[in-house]
Order: structure tokens, then C-alpha cells, then sequence
């Protein structure tokens, strides 16, 4: 019990240390996915090294990012890798997190593509984000790899 004690201190503690940005729809940018995909990437870098557990099992920290009919269905998913780091096991360097230079964005959703090396081997993952949910924030819809995307993972 201590433990599930220590985890939810550190959830309530995360949740109000990751920066708060301006994601309403009223203030949508390419500026605000980009603050969006790189919070979420800070606060499941803090959580795995706190307790080692992926963001995306932390379902009130997750609903902080990902579009509720993805965390709905994040809640019952076996995923056996780490989707963000698109791998088991990583070793994380020259993370960068920026509006996808192609087509940042299309009518009301906006794409950031985020590249890593892992264990020297380069990745990219593409986000797709969009503000048509209940709160109205810009939230991740969509997760696109090489030889996955987060909607098939989750269906």
C-alpha cells in the first residue's frame, strides 16, 4: 500500500509541475501541439525515472494529453513496448520535438513530428493532434511509426 501511496503522491505532484500551456481552441497553434507533444514527453521521462511507469498506465496524467477516446481505450490495451520511444528497451538521445515542416497543420489538426536516436538507431514518430473533445484542448489523437500507428495498436 505504500508503494500505490508513493505513486499517487508523485501523480498529484506531477500533474501540477508539468507546465501548463495555452491549448484552447480559442488559442490553437502549431506552437501549442509542439508544447503538448514535448510536455507529454517530460512528464513520462519523470514518471519512468520516479516509479518506472509509462505514462500512458497513469490514466489521470495520460487524460492530461492524449484525446479521451484514446485513453479510454488506452485503459484495456495490451502494448508491449513503450509507444513513445517506439521500443522495449531505449536508451534515449538527441530527443527533438517540432511542427512536422511538410504539413504542420490541416483545418483543425495539427501534425509534430518528434525524432530520437535509440541506442544510436534514429526513429521519428509522427503525432497528430486535434481540439474537438469535450474540454476543448489540443490533445494527441494519434500516434503514426514506421510499421505502426497508435490507432491500430488500440483497436
Amino acid at each position: 500500500m505504500c508503494g500505490l501511496l508513493k505513486s499517487a503522491a508523485f501523480a498529484l505532484a506531477l500533474l501540477a509541475a508539468v507546465p501548463a500551456w495555452s491549448n484552447r481552441a480559442e488559442a490553437q497553434s502549431t506552437n501549442d501541439a509542439v508544447a503538448v507533444v514535448s510536455a507529454l514527453y517530460a512528464a513520462h521521462a519523470a514518471l519512468l525515472e520516479a516509479d518506472g511507469t509509462p505514462i500512458y498506465l497513469a490514466p489521470r496524467i495520460a487524460a492530461r494529453f492524449f484525446d479521451p477516446s484514446v485513453t479510454s481505450r488506452l485503459a484495456s490495451a495490451t502494448i508491449e513496448f513503450d509507444f513513445l520511444y517506439d521500443a522495449q528497451d531505449f536508451e534515449i538521445t538527441e530527443l527533438e520535438i517540432a511542427a512536422d515542416p511538410d504539413i504542420p497543420q490541416v483545418d483543425e489538426t495539427y501534425f509534430v513530428v518528434v525524432t530520437f536516436s535509440n541506442f544510436g538507431a534514429p526513429q521519428r514518430l509522427l503525432y497528430t493532434l486535434r481540439a474537438d473533445n469535450p474540454s476543448g484542448e489540443l490533445m494527441v489523437t494519434n500516434i503514426i511509426a514506421q510499421n505502426w500507428t497508435l490507432s491500430d495498436l488500440l483497436s
